[in-house]
């Protein structure tokens, strides 16, 4: 399933949008979901999560498509951004933001698909949707390649990343699933674990940096089993 947003304030447009990306969903054999906003205001109070791709109309009332980038750049560095507008001079501004693409309206299917299929590749080389998790202090990123285990503590879970450590008041199953198609693997009731970040399973315990960490018995035989595919792949 691929999260993918449009902020497009007018509605005829948003509409023309929506039907390119089901056109563009049946013909790259991929599921999106989709969510509309009708302004840069309402994506940035309602940001979606988790959004892999967001389609921003330039030129919008109160908050425009490039301040709205501005703000989101400031809490979510992954996510794709394709700027949609009448105006090509605009798209120098869009090196600040990391823009990927920019498509002239009126939208053509085509572009639009074929833009797509590029971010579509991006999202498969980074090795893992990035997580989007809200923490006490507010919207955090995380991208799954830092993230070394997630341990379950009195109702909430705590991601062990490899610079920093994040609380967040989610379950380890909802984490689990976030995560799926990814290389993580649930050795214990309280503890998800990063194949590529384990260095060792020692009696029952597994190996994560300096960490031992508890491996259920019951798990045991499918853990190893995950480990040695994971292994393999990395020969």
């Amino acid at each position: 399933m691929i999260h993918i947003a449009i902020a497009e304030d007018i509605p005829a447009e948003r509409d023309q949008l929506v039907a390119a990306l089901r056109q563009a969903e049946q013909q790259l054999n991929e599921e999106f979901q989709i969510q509309t906003f009708s302004d840069g205001s309402e994506l940035l109070q309602k940001y979606p999560h988790p959004l892999d791709i967001l389609l921003l109309d330039i030129q919008m009332a109160e908050i425009s498509g490039m301040e709205a980038a501005r703000q989101i750049r400031q809490f979510d560095d992954q996510v794709i951004l394709i700027f949609v507008t009448s105006l090509a001079q605009y798209a120098l501004d869009g090196y600040a933001v990391r823009a990927m693409d920019y498509l002239i309206k009126p939208v053509r299917p085509a572009a639009l698909t074929q833009t797509l299929r590029l971010a579509l590749s991006h999202l498969k080389k980074q090795g893992g949707r990035p997580l989007k998790v809200r923490t006490t202090e507010g919207l955090a990123v995380v991208d799954p390649t830092t993230l070394k285990y997630a341990e379950a503590v009195n109702h909430k879970v705590v991601l062990h990343c490899r610079q920093r450590q994040l609380t967040i008041s989610d379950s380890l199953q909802n984490l689990e699933k976030q995560l799926a198609g990814a290389r993580f693997f649930r050795i214990h009731s309280a503890f998800l674990v990063n194949l590529n970040q384990v260095s060792g399973v020692q009696g029952s315990d597994v190996i994560v940096s300096q960490d031992r960490l508890p491996l259920s018995k019951h798990r045991r035989k499918a853990f190893m089993e995950a480990l040695a595919e994971a292994a393999g792949s990395w020969l």
